[in-house]
């Protein structure tokens, strides 16, 4: 390469980092959200209502209950127009318009059009749906992986979910297929440290592993089992 060309890179180089910023910062000022530079440097002026950290290149923000997001330019990429909306992950996020939750990729566009009465962000490869009300969960590319059968849908932990169907909860895999049976009056979320849940059958609770079998009884009477299921959801609250 010669000198020149060296140099004529080189300039590029300087001016696009100095004047595109890759990373932006949130910050708050008279409660209101913007956005600067590592060094300091205000890009956006504090004037959303709220503002996300930057996910997939994009930040969420708000202003008069309308959400949309920013690149790290600090432009206007995707308006201002939902009535709620969440971080982009994998790509993709949910979004309300009109009363109806539906999914749009990074550039705005629409991969699944405003459907669900109800969308979650995506934890893990999945975001839980409510439709006729059902629950079931959509994949990271947009399709209804786990279809809106369920009374009951938690969270994806230790790659299980507990669900409800017909009053009693069984847990369903990444595949949406059910791994442990419908044999549950009450089924809690996999505690990703001990890799246990506790689960509710007749009056007693008992912890069991990933597979469905048993561990330990934990309370053996109707009384003991409420106390210490109370337990249990406080502590899910807190977490």
């Amino acid at each position: 390469m010669s000198i020149r060309s060296f140099l004529v890179v080189a300039f590029c180089i300087v001016f696009t980092n100095a004047s595109f910023p890759t990373s932006l910062v949130r910050f708050v000022a008279n409660s209101q959200v913007g956005y600067k530079t590592l060094d300091g440097k205000i890009v956006v002026p504090a004037k959303y209502t709220t503002g996300s950290n930057f996910s997939n290149a994009l930040a969420l923000v708000s202003f008069n209950n309308k959400y949309g997001y920013i690149d790290t330019l600090g432009k206007e990429v995707i308006a201002l127009q939902f009535e709620d909306a969440t971080v982009f992950t994998h790509n993709i996020t949910p979004v309300k318009i009109k009363g109806k939750y539906g999914y749009i990729n990074t550039s705005g566009n629409w991969i699944v059009q405003p459907t669900y009465e109800n969308a979650t962000a995506f934890e893990g490869p999945f975001s839980k749906v409510f439709l006729n009300g059902k629950y079931g969960f959509v994949n990271s590319i947009g399709e209804l992986q786990v279809p809106c059968i369920y009374d009951f849908a938690g969270p994806f932990k230790m790659n299980l979910s507990a669900v409800k169907m017909s009053g009693k909860y069984a847990y369903l895999d990444y595949a949406g297929k059910v791994a442990i049976p419908f044999a549950y009056a009450i089924a809690g979320d996999f505690n990703e440290q001990t890799k246990t849940a506790f689960v509710k059958i007749n009056k007693e609770v008992f912890e069991i592993d990933t597979t469905g079998k048993i561990i330990r009884l934990i309370a053996e009477n109707e009384e003991e089992a409420q106390h210490k299921l109370l337990q249990l959801r406080e502590l899910e609250t807190k977490k």
